[in-house]
């Protein structure tokens, strides 16, 4: 079974809320960068690449399923989650999860395609 590729921008949104993330997929292993924002922009939970911050997801892909653990950049949350990509689209769920955060318990998340460089 050849292994999904997670590697990419997703994004989920409704009309009070917004949520994403940049993944890198190296062989099994999965590390990326979210933002989730909610009520309508009151609440943001962001972590950065551009900060310097370690990346706020990480995992490892087991029989197509991504494994990951989560931690927030606006409280003390934490937690695990698995992400499946299933036909194109991204499958989120956390498992467990413990303090302040603000990413969904589940949603599915489409990949966007790659800005283009003006020339």
């Amino acid at each position: 079974m050849a292994t999904p590729d997670f590697s990419g921008s997703w994004n989920f949104q409704t009309k009070e809320s917004g949520f994403g993330f940049d993944l890198v997929q190296t062989g099994d292993k999965i590390e990326g960068y979210h933002n989730s924002v909610v009520d309508g922009g009151r609440r943001v939970d962001t972590v950065l690449k551009e900060f310097d911050s370690p990346p706020s997801i990480t995992g490892t892909i087991v029989n197509g399923v991504a494994k990951v653990k989560f931690k927030s950049g606006y409280g003390d949350g934490e937690g695990d989650a698995e992400m499946k990509i299933v036909k194109g689209k991204l499958e989120w769920k956390i498992t467990n999860s413990t303090g302040q955060h603000y990413f969904p318990e589940e949603c599915v998340l489409t990949k966007m395609k790659p800005k283009t460089e003006k020339k």
